[in-house]
Formats: structure tokens, C-alpha cells, sequence
């Protein structure tokens, strides 16, 4: 199957300290060594987002105000899951609530769309991470698009 991807580039906000900065230098080259050993052959921008997507889904795309019907599976760039949900309990997110990786990567797919969306840290929960979830780490979430 022909895998779409994409990358969104973010303009760090104006609060983003140096420290800050080369942490998603090196999660970027992190990013960058896991495609590579995934197989698919792109160019990442220092600061971007990576929307893999497997099934675009239905032409219908959601808003920022949209509460979207999903489940997913969030991991890090080795594979361990901090996260998954299952399809008989789906997750429902306010789109305007999710953090930004997230928030960025969701309105490309449709109802029904599947894919991975892969972030830095300072687009997800940085140096303050909700229990369970590791601080300054990439994040890798799978998704599949139930309804919105």
C-alpha cells in the first residue's frame, strides 16, 4: 500500500527557550532515525510533525470544534506503549483540548481514516507530562478515525 506523508513545519512560539530548542533538535534527529528504519523515505523539517497517512478516510474533515470518536495507540520511537485504547471503549476528544501534535495531525483524516502521527515533545506535554507518560519524550500516536 502507497503511504501518503506529510509534514506540517510549526513556528515555535516566542516563549520556546533555548534549552527547549536543542531538546527538539535531538527529538527531531530522533524522528528522522525512525523513519529511516521504518522505511519511509522523506524529508523532516527541524521542527515538524509527521502525519502518516495510511486511509485519508471519508472527504468530510473535522473542525476545530469537532468532538472526535477514536481509538488509538500512543507509543515511543521504540515501540514501548504508554497508551491504547481499545475499539469496544473509543476515546472522545474535543479537538480543540488535544494537545498540539495531535491537534495539528487529527483534521487530516476523515471518518473512517487511519495513520501515525509523530511529534516532539514541545507539541505534546514537554517537561510536564501527565502520569504514566515519560517528560521530553516523542511521541507516536496511531489512530483510527471513528466518527466526529
Amino acid at each position: 500500500m502507497l503511504k501518503v506523508v506529510l509534514y506540517i513545519v510549526f513556528v515555535f512560539s516566542l516563549f520556546t527557550n533555548v534549552s527547549c530548542s536543542s531538546d527538539v533538535s535531538s527529538q527531531v534527529e530522533e524522528i528522522d532515525k525512525y523513519l529511516k528504519n521504518k522505511g519511509i523515505i522523506s524529508e523532516l523539517d527541524t521542527n515538524g510533525v509527521v502525519i502518516d497517512i495510511l486511509d485519508a478516510g471519508s472527504p468530510d474533515k473535522m473542525a476545530e470544534t469537532s468532538t472526535i470518536t477514536m481509538t488509538y495507540r500512543g507509543e515511543y520511537l521504540n515501540g514501548e506503549v504508554f497508551d491504547d485504547t481499545q475499539f469496544e471503549k473509543p476515546l472522545k476528544l474535543k479537538l480543540s483540548t488535544a494537545i498540539s501534535g495531535l491537534k495539528t495531525g487529527l483534521p487530516f483524516f476523515g471518518k473512517g481514516g487511519r495513520g501515525t502521527i509523530i511529534f516532539p515533545s514541545n507539541l505534546a506535554y514537554g517537561n510536564n507530562p501527565p502520569r504514566g507518560i515519560k517528560k521530553n519524550t516523542v511521541l507516536v500516536y496511531h489512530v483510527h478515525i471513528l466518527d466526529f
